[in-house]
Parts: structure tokens; C-alpha cells; sequence
């Protein structure tokens, strides 16, 4: 049995993560800010696109919070998430439903359909990429078959 993995994180990491989700939603504020420009010729004045800042500022820590656990590590028996909020979970891999990217975050469904299933989505960004390619090596390695071939909710089809 080999020593627990887990996926690391570094303030470089973090602040990569952190760029990605400014960096989407600058994209939506520049497409606003030229509609608004060019389409009914009312552009927005400076003090307007500095007030984003609080939005953007919030976005950031509301997906740390809910999307980057403060612990995920598995080995061959199972795997470890402490969240924030909803506490520790511990879990063999044979509760292991699915696993995969539904969107923008990756989710790990364990436990049963209904009753005490759980789902983690979580935002991979946020952590090395060394450390992420060694969750999805592990995962297709060990239990390719439960890889889901796509979502509904939270819970994988596949």
C-alpha cells in the first residue's frame, strides 16, 4: 500500500485559478461594455467597470469556498475531501459511482443514487496541475468504467 496522494496547492496555483475565473467573467463585462458602446452608444464611464471589482471580489471567494475542498487525497483504499462547510468525507472506492467533467468543474459522485449519496464538484483550477494529472491518472487507471460519458445534475451517466 503506497502513501496517500493529495491534490496539492500553491499560492501560484491559486492565484492561476483565481485569474481563470476574472478572466471569464472580464469577457462577459467586455462584451457588455461594447454592446452597450456601439448598440445604444452609451459607454460606460470608469468609476462603472472599477465597480465590478466587488462581484468579481465575491465570485472568487464564494467559488473557493464551495468548489475548492481544503483536502482531497486517495490512495488504493479510498479516498479523503474535507470540505469547508459540509465537514469530512471518507469513503471506500467501491462507493465510487462516477467521476468526470461535467462543465467547469470536476465532480466525484460516491455512495448511492438516493438516500446518502454525496457529489463534490470541484474546481480543479485552484490546485497544481502535476497534482490534478495525478487524481485523473489514477482515476482512468483504476476506474475508467465509472467514468461518466455525461451529467444530468449532479449525477453522472455512463
Amino acid at each position: 500500500m503506497s502513501a496517500p496522494q493529495q491534490l496539492v496547492q500553491t499560492p501560484g496555483s491559486v492565484f492561476r485559478g483565481a485569474g481563470m475565473l476574472v478572466a471569464l467573467l472580464a469577457s462577459f463585462i467586455v462584451l457588455g461594455y461594447w454592446f452597450e458602446g456601439l448598440v445604444n452608444h452609451q459607454w460606460w464611464f470608469p468609476g462603472y467597470i472599477a465597480s465590478f471589482a466587488i462581484p468579481f471580489s465575491i465570485a472568487i471567494i464564494v467559488q473557493y469556498l464551495w468548489f475548492v475542498p481544503r483536502r482531497l487525497a486517495w490512495d488504493e483504499s479510498g479516498l479523503e475531501i474535507d470540505t469547508w462547510f459540509g465537514g469530512s468525507f471518507r469513503a471506500p472506492w467501491s462507493e465510487l459511482r462516477h467521476w468526470g467533467d461535467p462543465g467547469m468543474v470536476f465532480t466525484l459522485e460516491c455512495g448511492s443514487l438516493f438516500g446518502d449519496g454525496r457529489s463534490f464538484q470541484i474546481a480543479l483550477n485552484y490546485f497544481t496541475p502535476e497534482s490534478v494529472a495525478a487524481l485523473r491518472s489514477f482515476l482512468s487507471d483504476n476506474f475508467s468504467d465509472r467514468e461518466a460519458s455525461f451529467w444530468i445534475g449532479r449525477h453522472g451517466v455512463g
